[in-house]
């Protein structure tokens, strides 16, 4: 055997992950069916699930993989995989209590950068939670447990219908219908994890039984972040909002558009007021550039609008002044400094019936 386990170190429903070394001592993480689940076919098939769906995948943010699974005499399945020096997330806002709003958002950002990466690759997770979300010694962020991901492009009779696949709290409504998902079931859980990260609460609490839970999912509304931690902004009330929306088709329709709208908090200013919106979108500064430009050269009219008139009067000056031999220069010399002072103004005129 190329693996060999030393001590566990977690342990779920369909088993467990020990922390193990391969030949060279490389310490790797092992991931554990045992053999009470990997004889039902269907609990060998979210097994293999896994291994398919890591197959794909090549992300920082993104557990790897490090050979193919195996099984031993006793029937036991093992993969091996990436060991992730740290803590889950559930585990580190536990730890560190709930989490700044930029911090939050910061690592956030990262968490939908990898979802974006793993749905670009075909694959839809289905369980993102704080425990699948680890949080490395260096600060950044490592998504696990595929177990139940799914290939985004099975189609609408798809096999998750007719089975409630999820973590309670989590479990987008579609999910808890038993109806076929697409990515936007992930994007209905990031919202529930960005609750989790602001407010150190699960957004919907696990009821007294899976039904009670289920329905809560379907008909309850989820309480805003800023009322359980009153310095989160109204724009993470509208995001969470938004990623959470019971309606998938008003959610995030993916996991680039829920960044972009965290960017914009990013970016705002510090006195909180937005930047102005220009544009369909508001996302090119093109407009804003052309009104600083035009302002500028309105400015530089005006300065010279005043400075003209002294020109003019040093010139009449000079011309009353001087002797009459010089009269007839002086004279050229004030008339042209006249003429351009009436051309400057005509301009001037011109440019603010343009603006």
């Amino acid at each position: 055997m190329a693996f060999k386990c030393i001590e566990k170190i977690g342990e779920g429903g369909m088993g467990c992950v020990w922390k193990g070394c391969d030949q060279n001592r490389k310490i790797v993480a092992i991931k554990m069916m045992s053999n009470q689940l990997s004889y039902n076919p269907l609990y060998r098939e979210l097994f293999y699930n896994e291994v398919q769906a890591l197959k794909k995948m090549d992300h920082p943010s993104v557990v790897h993989i490090l050979g193919d699974p195996y099984m031993d005499e006793a029937g036991n399945l093992f993969l091996p995989m990436e060991y992730v020096d740290g803590v889950n997330l559930e585990k580190y806002v536990l730890e560190h209590g709930a989490m700044s709003e930029d911090d939050a958002i910061r690592m956030m950002i990262q968490i939908l950068d990898a979802m974006q990466y793993v749905h670009e690759q075909g694959c839809i997770h289905r369980d993102i939670k704080p425990a699948n979300i680890m949080v490395r010694k260096d600060g950044n962020v490592c998504i696990i447990d595929f177990g139940i991901a799914k290939d985004a492009r099975v189609g609408s009779s798809g096999e998750t219908v007719g089975k409630v696949i999820g973590t309670d709290g989590y479990m987008s409504p579609e999910q808890a219908n038993g109806l076929n998902v697409d990515l936007r079931t992930d994007i209905y859980s990031l919202g529930c994890l960005l609750y989790f990260m602001f407010v150190g609460e699960h957004a919907i609490a696990t009821r007294g039984n899976e039904y009670n839970t289920i329905q809560a999912i379907l008909k309850e509304e989820m309480p805003l972040p800023s009322s359980k931690n009153k310095t989160i902004s109204p724009e993470i009330d509208r995001i969470f909002r938004k990623a959470v929306d019971k309606n998938m088709t008003l959610r995030f329709q993916s996991a680039k558009g829920f960044k972009t709208a965290l960017n914009d908090i990013i970016r705002r200013p510090p006195n909180g007021i937005p930047y102005p919106l220009l544009g369909p979108q508001g996302g090119n500064p093109e407009g804003t550039k052309g009104e600083k430009t035009k302002e500028s050269h309105n400015f530089g009219w005006a300065i010279l609008s005043l400075l003209l008139p002294f020109v003019g009067w040093f010139l009449y000056g000079v011309w009353r002044d001087n002797k009459p031999k010089l009269a007839s220069e002086i004279n050229i010399m004030a008339s042209i400094g006249f003429s351009v002072y009436v051309v400057a103004l005509l301009v001037l005129l011109a440019c603010g019936v343009a603006s």
